[in-house]
Order: C-alpha cells, then structure tokens, then sequence
C-alpha cells in the first residue's frame, strides 16, 4: 500500500466543502478513487479532516468520501495535464481502466484522452509539450499510429 492511500485509511465522510474552496470531488471508495487520480499524475498535497487535497499542475481539488451514491456533475469537467500521455494510458490499464483514443483537437495539439474516473466523473487528460518542442500536432507526424477513425492510438510500454 502507498504511503497516500494509507494515509487516507479510515477516512471520515466530509459533511460540506464551503465556498472558496477547490472543487470536490465526491467518492463511494476514496482509495480506488485516489488510485484513479495518481495513475492519471496528480499528487497528495495534504490529508486533514477527511480530505484529500490533490494537486496535478495548476489544478487543486479535493477528493472526498461519500458516504451514498455519487451523482456525477456534467457541469464540471477536472482537467489534469501530464508530459507523457501514452504512460497515463499505461498506468490507468494497469488498473484495468480503458482510456480511450487519444485524439488531437485544436486546444490540445499534443493529445489528450477524456474518460470517467471510478465515481463516473468526466476527466480529461491533456498532454502537454515536450521542452523544446514546436510541432503543431504530433499527429501528423506519426500517421502510423492512427486507428481506423483518425485517432491516435495509446501505445502500451513494454
């Protein structure tokens, strides 16, 4: 067990989040759902009062135990960034969590990959430029690694 999730055993449920803070996350199982957002790259910041306080770049929020059904919130999608998309896409298959295409909009030239976490909240992991790099898309520069419907393919390391 990881120092973070054995850090949040026992977790007590959190009763509200006031108005300021970072976005809340609510969780049924909070060490599954901790497992989800270490695997996408995001980080313990601090653990009190049954909280769980994440941090992946300029993103902050908070994962919390619920202790009833969760009820996932289209209106707020968590974004997360990463420098290597295709080992996310590893990890998360490590979970046995299916990531989905990679594909390549305008706003993410460099990829990215949208998907739920355990508690079916909508997640979208964007890749980011390696140092250095000035190419628009790397899809095309890789054409090979497209599927048949234009996506860029998640290639699994050995």
């Amino acid at each position: 067990m990881s120092n973070a999730r054995a850090a949040v055993a026992g977790i007590s449920p959190l009763r509200a989040v006031t108005f300021g803070q970072p976005l809340c996350v609510w969780a049924r199982e909070i060490t599954t759902a901790l497992d989800f957002y270490l695997a996408i790259g995001c980080e313990v910041r601090k653990v009190a009062d049954g909280r769980v306080y994440l941090h992946n770049n300029n993103t902050r929020f908070i994962l919390a135990y619920s202790p009833g059904p969760v009820a996932a919130s289209v209106a707020q999608t968590l974004q997360v960034t990463t420098v290597d998309l295709a080992e996310v896409c590893c990890r998360l298959y490590e979970l046995g969590i299916e990531a989905g295409p990679i594909t390549y909009p305008a706003a993410a030239p460099h990829g990215r990959i949208e998907l739920c976490d355990p508690d079916r909240h909508v997640v979208v992991v964007i890749q980011l430029p390696a140092s250095g790099d000035t190419r628009v898309s790397p899809a095309r520069h890789s054409p090979s690694a497209h599927d048949a419907g234009g996506h860029r393919t998640a290639v699994r390391r050995a």
